[in-house]
């Protein structure tokens, strides 16, 4: 949103519906004072305790985690929207997220594709680690769960990652018991550019010309596709002739 609402955890608030529940405060519109902390409601908020939240920019998808009826094992990702001005009844987010573990402290993309997660189901480095998944189709199609590695993970408890524009922010413990809050900044990759060099034939209709692709800038491994079925980044045995080059990176960008 704009800024002046703010989403949290608590089971100190005096409309708790459970143990922890989800509650929201407005910042007055001098931005000098948060309001009275109200329950987001039942249909968000269960008789049981929800450890973390994340809701949308737009304010209309909320990703909770607690553990309830249908949960695998220990805490796992609900999903609701805000239909018709009314939050939807806490959708299970289906087995490829969740597991017989925990999973907590949901970030969504802000094109709701990825979300990032933190687990100590899908195996890892230790206690918890962070990791990601891209929605394939409905709130329950998931791709397989990718650790996010270092810097992030540790053999330690590693959760509640989020990023901005230029910085990646999470918590882990990995240097005493209480965790801290990390942040590393987010670099771009270079855009793919390539330049090519030839060679000519030496003897007039001959076949011994080459073609060379230079790679100037990009994410290796790249992959060659010339226009003669040649996949190296070299075409040789090449006659007299235009080639053409297609050249992709790692991150599947071509040119």
């Amino acid at each position: 949103g704009d800024g002046t609402r703010m989403y949290f955890i608590s089971s100190k608030e005096k409309d708790s519906k459970g143990g922890k529940d989800v509650f929201m405060s407005q910042l007055n519109a001098k931005g000098k004072r948060w309001s009275t902390a109200i329950n987001v409601g039942s249909t968000i908020n269960t008789p049981y305790n929800e450890i973390s939240v994340f809701v949308t920019p737009d304010e209309k998808t909320i990703i909770i985690s607690y553990k309830g009826p249908s949960t695998l094992g220990e805490e796992d990702l609900y999903v609701s929207e805000l239909l018709n001005g009314e939050w939807s009844a806490p959708k299970h987010m289906g087995s490829t997220i969740n597991t017989i573990g925990f999973e907590m402290s949901p970030f969504l993309s802000p094109n709701k594709d990825t979300l990032y997660f933190s687990s100590n189901g899908h195996g890892g480095k230790g206690d918890a680690d962070i990791f990601y998944s891209v929605k394939t189709g409905s709130w329950t199609s998931w791709s397989t769960p990718i650790n996010l590695g270092e810097p992030f993970n540790t053999e330690k408890f590693d959760a509640y990652f989020s990023y901005s524009e230029k910085y990646a922010y999470w918590a882990s413990n990995r240097n005493g018991d209480k965790s801290d809050i990390y942040k590393v900044e987010i670099i771009s990759p270079p855009p793919l550019a390539i330049a090519c060099a030839s060679t000519d034939v030496t003897i007039y209709e001959g076949n011994d010309g080459t073609a060379t692709v230079n790679i100037e800038q990009g994410v290796p491994k790249y992959t060659y596709n010339w226009s003669n079925g040649d996949t190296q980044q070299t075409a040789r045995n090449l006659v007299v002739g235009e080639y053409n080059v297609e050249v992709t990176d790692e991150l599947g960008r071509k040119v």
